[in-house]
């Protein structure tokens, strides 16, 4: 899974520039794939499996770690069990803001 400047593209692509928080932010949408070869990148070889579009009205939509502090990378990568593997600890993303 990874932030995506124009998840609805008919190529969308992995928003690797910025900071994740507020420069190519998570809340201009992102998309999910299988990750043939584990970098964090969608490309030739990985199966594009949703896309989740811009959350324009969100004035923050990111990644906390379990501390609470935005994290700002730039993909988050699941096991197939669905835990997000190579993270200290759990996840959870929230918005904050009007998302109505």
């Amino acid at each position: 899974m990874c932030r995506s400047a124009d998840p609805e593209a008919s190529s969308p692509g992995c928003n690797t520039s910025g900071n994740g928080s507020t420069v190519g932010a998570w809340k201009q949408g992102w998309i999910i794939f299988t990750d043939a070869d584990s970098d964090g990148v969608y490309e030739a070889g990985d199966t594009l499996l949703r896309v989740h579009e811009s959350l324009p009205r969100a004035s923050v939509f990111g990644a906390f770690g379990v501390d609470d502090s935005l994290d700002t990378r730039n993909y988050i990568r699941f096991s197939r069990s669905g835990l997000a593997v190579g993270q200290e600890d759990r996840w959870k993303v929230k918005g904050l803001g009007d998302l109505a």
